[in-house]
């Protein structure tokens, strides 16, 4: 029978099986304690503890030198040269004219005015016939005309040294320039023109010009005494004196 077969275990049997095991405890006690004193001793050893230094922080970067700012000079403004311009130093001009009073020696000389010429009719602008031949002083007639232009003031200061061009005067340019013009009826000069040049455009510019500014004549007049336009001639003499 099964039951009659199982029979109850013996006290020895269950001793021995204590023995058994409580020697398994303490083996395995023993290999669980020997194990965990070598780790411990192992980790004991290997784990150095030690203060960790904190490194000085870098030093800082020397600062770059600074660059100087190039101060601007300002150079002086040079100051032009001030040069004196040369001075046109005019020779004394004289007047030459055939009069007593007049000076023997003239830079512009004005010859004695002709005796002048009546206009028939209006004066117009077309050339001026040569005048007729008189005396110096303006006495001569021609035509119906009682009595001739004659010069009114000192002829010596209708072209004086003063108009001598400075160019000309530079140039020592001289001449004779010979003129044609008309008086009218007021005896003031007009339709003034050359004849014959002096061979300097300068001086025979000239001689029209003043003459015609500053010339002034008693006009002609017919024998009942009325003004009448007449032509005239004259000749200026252009020369620089030696110094």
């Amino acid at each position: 029978m099964a039951y009659a077969d199982q029979q109850p275990m013996s006290r020895r049997k269950i001793v021995a099986i204590g023995l058994v095991v409580v020697v398994h405890i303490i083996l395995i006690y023993g290999m669980v304690s020997g194990l965990a004193v070598k780790v411990y001793k192992h980790a004991t050893t290997d784990l150095k503890v030690f203060d960790v230094k904190t490194p000085p922080p870098p030093p800082k970067p020397p600062e770059p030198p600074k660059k100087e700012q190039p101060k601007i000079v300002q150079k002086p403004t040079p100051q032009p040269k001030q040069t004196t311009p040369p001075q046109i130093v005019t020779p004394p001009v004289k007047v030459d004219v055939p009069h007593v009073e007049a000076p023997a020696i003239q830079t512009v000389t004005s010859q004695p005015v002709a005796p002048m010429t009546a206009l028939a009719g209006p004066v117009g602008k077309g050339p001026i016939g040569p005048p007729s031949v008189g005396t110096p002083d303006g006495t001569g007639q021609s035509g119906g005309v009682a009595s001739a232009a004659r010069p009114h003031g000192d002829q010596t200061q209708w072209v004086t040294q003063d108009d001598y061009p400075s160019r000309a005067m530079r140039d020592g340019k001289s001449g004779v320039t010979a003129i044609a013009f008309t008086i009218g009826t007021d005896g003031r000069v007009s339709q003034c023109h050359v004849t014959s040049s002096s061979g300097t455009p300068e001086l025979d510019e000239a001689t029209c010009k003043y003459f015609t500014m500053r010339a002034r004549y008693y006009p002609a007049k017919t024998a009942s005494g009325d003004p009448v336009a007449s032509t005239g001639v004259q000749r200026i003499i252009w020369r620089i004196p030696d110094d």
